[in-house]
């Protein structure tokens, strides 16, 4: 291993230990969650842990301002398609045909708000520097459900062997 590569993975681990302590935790009562608030909250956090330009930091707002209608829209069909699924699985003799139409429709609307997600991950990706953009996949790579430490699906109880332990 050269210095250039033991220098450039001290700076990633660096990145990775602080990073997640403020970024990638849940939010535990240290600034608001959703809406407009929350949205501020976390790209001031990415400001600074990523090390944003002021120009940086206006394509991101832009860009997240402009999908929030969309994905706000795309939650609440989620609720309202989760609450039919209730709705369908507390009646005393269930139609599988009924709950299985609305399982599918739920999967659905979930795959396409992860799709349009991704898309909106993709282009914040393109306003980042190759040195930020690594800081970033380190970041996201710790984050619970997506990749890290704790693999499983967010809300999963399974657990990091991916058993049914409890």
């Amino acid at each position: 291993m050269t210095i250039k590569h033991a220098r450039t993975l001290g700076i990633l681990a660096a990145v990775a230990a602080v990073g997640t302590l403020g970024w990638a935790q849940p939010f535990r009562g240290r600034g608001p969650a959703d809406g407009e608030r929350g949205a501020q909250f976390r790209l001031q956090r990415m400001a600074k842990v990523l090390e944003l330009t002021e120009a940086q930091q206006e394509q991101a707002r832009s860009l997240f301002e402009q999908q929030r209608p969309k994905a706000e829209e795309a939650r609440k069909a989620m609720r309202e398609h989760q609450a039919q699924v209730d709705e369908l699985m507390a009646a005393p003799n269930p139609d599988p045909t009924a709950v299985g139409d609305a399982v599918i429709a739920l999967r659905q609307l979930r795959e396409q708000h992860r799709a349009d997600r991704d898309s909106v991950d993709e282009a914040f990706k393109a306003i980042l520097t190759p040195e930020q953009l690594s800081k970033w996949e380190v970041v996201q790579a710790m984050r619970p459900g997506r990749g890290g430490p704790h693999r499983g699906a967010r809300g999963s109880r399974r657990g990091w062997r991916g058993g049914d332990d409890e």
